[in-house]
């Protein structure tokens, strides 16, 4: 466990040419001489060598346990947790957006080639409510009715507003405990 880089170093150049697989002719070399590269990876690091001696000391964790994914994944800052909020969000309304423009690019296709068969077929086959554009289709969103914009607004409101909630709830839980109290007077 305490053994230092260099006699690592040499016990694994000693080792390796004992292990070798084509020097040594036996079965199982290769998985042996593999094993052995492995250790030398785990030994030569100080950061792996140092989890090693960890679990030689603490033993494996139980892996089972959520707590061992939990430590795992990356923790992000509330900063880093609203910025990617604040992407989603405008993809998903710029995806909306796209979605918008190419129903009204298909619509104006279709119109158009409604009015060019209307033209070659002559003005009684074609009746003009066949095909129309939808004149009353608006946007996906517009400005004030945008779910960023309100997701924005909300969390400001929530966040400037924060205070005063927090001390309507304290001033709540003060009266119930008052009243509580009022009771158990009126009891005795």
């Amino acid at each position: 466990q305490d053994a230092p880089a260099a006699e690592v170093k040499k016990a694994y150049r000693r080792l390796s040419l004992l292990l070798h697989p084509d020097r040594n002719k036996e079965e199982d070399a290769e998985s042996r001489f593999r094993q052995l590269v492995a250790i030398y990876e785990v030994l030569k690091d100080e950061e792996r060598r140092r989890r090693y001696d960890d679990i030689l000391v603490h033993g494996l964790p139980d892996w089972r346990q959520p707590v061992f994914y939990y430590r795992r994944v990356r923790k992000m800052s509330n900063g880093e947790l609203a910025f990617l909020l604040f992407l989603i969000l405008h993809r998903h309304y710029a995806v909306l957006w796209s979605i918008y423009l190419e129903k009204q690019l298909d619509e104006m296709l279709t119109s158009s080639r409604a009015r060019r068969g209307a033209e070659e077929h002559g003005p009684g086959e074609f009746s003009s409510g066949s095909c129309c554009l939808s004149s009353q289709s608006s946007g996906p969103a517009s400005g004030a009715t945008s779910s960023p914009l309100k997701l924005s607004v909300w969390v400001y409101l929530s966040v400037r507003n924060l205070p005063q909630t927090v001390q309507g709830v304290k001033q709540c839980y003060e009266d119930y405990q008052q009243m509580k109290q009022q009771q158990k007077e009126a009891e005795a």
